[in-house]
């Protein structure tokens, strides 16, 4: 579940064991088409990933508009 989002990367908090620091992953939040991630930090369950490519604005905005609950977590 992504707990934080941004054009470059996002916080997610897993159930299980989180990926190691430097694993590579594919984010796919809903609606959007799977995002290749690299994991920066990892803190208990828990890690922050930074896309491979930034987000293109619209499309991060249009995610917004769609899960309005979500974006007041969101840093433009």
């Amino acid at each position: 579940m992504m707990v934080d989002l941004s054009a470059n990367g996002c916080c997610i908090q897993v159930q299980g064991k989180p990926p190691r620091v430097n694993s590579k992953i594919i984010v796919r939040p809903d609606g959007l088409d799977g995002l290749k991630a690299n994991v920066k930090w990892v803190s208990n369950y828990q890690c922050g990933v930074v896309f491979e490519r930034p987000i293109y604005g619209p499309v991060l905005e249009h995610f917004l508009r769609k899960h309005a609950a979500f974006a007041a977590l969101v840093t433009l």
